[in-house]
């Protein structure tokens, strides 16, 4: 039965052993009592309580005799001797300790010796109700059809393994996919359908993980029924019995194969864009810098033109001319713009340094002068933050705002205000005017290149002002927007960090 490493030689000897005892032998739904040679209650757990309506301060300590009349018919104490001398009893049927309470026959009694280095120490009862095991029973297999029908009803493959990694349950879901039986899946049968370039770093993550006990997650190819490999996101974690102790792992796989084609398809189109636009920038930049020398050539040659032959031919053929230097002045600003834009997306953000904006934009304005004079501009500037970038970017973004403002004015004298505040660790900085607004619906359109609201004759310009100023900010590590309102004006706000 029981073995222990001491001798017993009085009540408090037995301690060890009664503790075994309930551990091995005790259930929720049994009664259980321990007793000495003398028929001295050492134990009568919780359960037994209940059964006997005597409670454990009334039986620990005290003689079985005393507590339970019946048992000085001898028929009622044999099992409990019986049990002293070294024999096993089983017997159906009321036992004498509940007699009194309930005579049906749904109990089953069990007395047994408690051995230490091979001597009977003492007796050990057990009264377990068959009514109730049963009840237990049939919650528990009802317990585990319910479990099992979800499981084989989930859309993903589930799996359990036991404390040495082997699997034992696998889902219908599982099966179906693999086309083999549980027998065939069982252990790490189900290994065998990992595709041999993921199966070694498979299975060191799936043990490395059951020896530590730990939640893991990987991919991998698992072979399905037809014999093509399909992705697998396999999750597992650790699972515990109701008592804390380690009981294996259980986990899920869900076929990713879909996911990942169209994640590897977008990754191999995004790196297509990256390339195309990379060569688009590079011709772009060449380009331009290749067209300028010829272009140059073109507007100098047609003002000499203009000059040279300036009222000597008919009206029309001046404003031919005229068309011929607009067009080209046109081209140059365009092909400058260009230029800037591209320089913008090979600046190293790591070379910014501290720029006093407010110096920054007392150089801006004198570069503006002739405009602010010609319009009667009026400037309100606040006070405004040192931060970090790029001095020469930056001036360009105050120009062009600037002279965003000042161009699209109303028929008065433009006012234009510039203010700054900290908002979350960045300055944000504003410019505002009084000009001809737009509509709010047009508010991202600006910031795209080549994209006008007005036509060329109204209001000149490349229409890459605004979205130099976007990629610069965003250089910067900061963003760029504007609120505006049809005839009443317009704020471009920026955020910058701080220097």
């Amino acid at each position: 039965m029981i073995s222990a490493w001491q001798s017993p030689t009085s009540a408090d000897g037995l301690a060890p052993l009664v503790e075994i005892a309930k551990n091995l032998f005790a259930q929720r739904h049994d009664g259980l009592f321990i007793y000495d040679s003398n028929l001295v209650a050492l134990e009568w757990n919780s359960r037994l309580e209940e059964l006997s309506a005597r409670s454990r301060s009334e039986v620990i300590g005290r003689s079985l005799l005393d507590v339970f009349p019946q048992l000085s018919e001898a028929q009622h104490a044999a099992p409990l001797r019986g049990a002293l001398q070294g024999r096993m009893l089983a017997l159906p049927g009321p036992c004498w300790l509940l007699a009194e309470r309930d005579t049906s026959p749904r109990y089953d009694n069990y007395f047994m010796p408690l051995l230490r280095d091979g001597v009977v120490s003492a007796g050990l009862g057990i009264v377990r109700d068959r009514v109730g095991i049963q009840a237990i029973e049939e919650r528990l297999l009802e317990s585990e059809i319910r479990f099992r029908t979800m499981a084989d009803c989930a859309p993903v493959l589930l799996w359990m393994a036991g404390c040495d990694g082997r699997c034992d349950f696998f889902n219908q879901t599982w099966l179906n996919f693999r086309g083999r039986s549980l027998g065939q899946e069982y252990g790490f049968g189900w290994a065998e359908g990992i595709h041999p370039q993921e199966f070694q770093i498979c299975m060191d993550t799936y043990m490395d993980a059951f020896r530590e006990r730990r939640e893991f997650e990987m991919v991998y190819r698992l072979r399905r029924h037809d014999g093509v490999y399909r992705w697998i996101l396999d999750h597992g974690a650790p699972r515990y019995s109701p008592d804390g102790n380690f009981a294996g792992y259980i986990g899920s796989c869900t076929d990713i194969t879909d996911r990942k084609d169209a994640e590897d398809a977008l990754r191999k189109l995004s790196d297509r864009l990256t390339r195309s636009n990379t060569e688009l920038e590079r011709f772009a930049y060449a380009a331009s810098h290749d067209l300028q020398e010829p272009l140059r050539m073109v507007t100098n040659y047609t003002a000499m033109l203009a000059e040279k032959y300036r009222g000597l031919n008919d009206a029309e053929t001046d404003q031919y001319i005229g068309f011929a230097i607009d067009g080209a002045r046109r081209m140059k600003d365009i092909i400058d713009g260009l230029l800037s834009l591209a320089r913008v997306k090979h600046m190293d953000p790591l070379s910014f340094g501290k720029v006093d904006c407010a110096r920054l934009l007392r150089g801006t304005l004198e570069s503006l002068q002739l405009a602010t004079a010609e319009t009667g501009a009026q400037i309100e500037i606040a006070s405004l933050p040192t931060v970090r970038g790029h001095s020469a970017l930056l001036g360009q973004v105050f120009q062009n705002l600037i002279h965003n403002a000042i161009k699209f004015r109303r028929a008065e004298p433009p006012v234009i205000t510039i203010t700054a505040e900290q908002r979350a660790g960045l300055w944000c900085i504003s410019v505002s005017d009084n000009g001809i607004g737009m509509d709010m619906q047009y508010a991202e359109r600006v910031f795209v290149v080549f994209q006008r609201l007005h036509a060329r004759s109204e209001y000149p310009g490349s229409g890459i002002g605004l979205a130099l100023c976007k990629q610069v900010i965003e250089l910067h590590g900061g963003r760029i927007w504007l609120t505006s309102e049809l005839g009443r004006g317009t704020t471009i706000s920026m955020t910058l960090p701080p220097g």
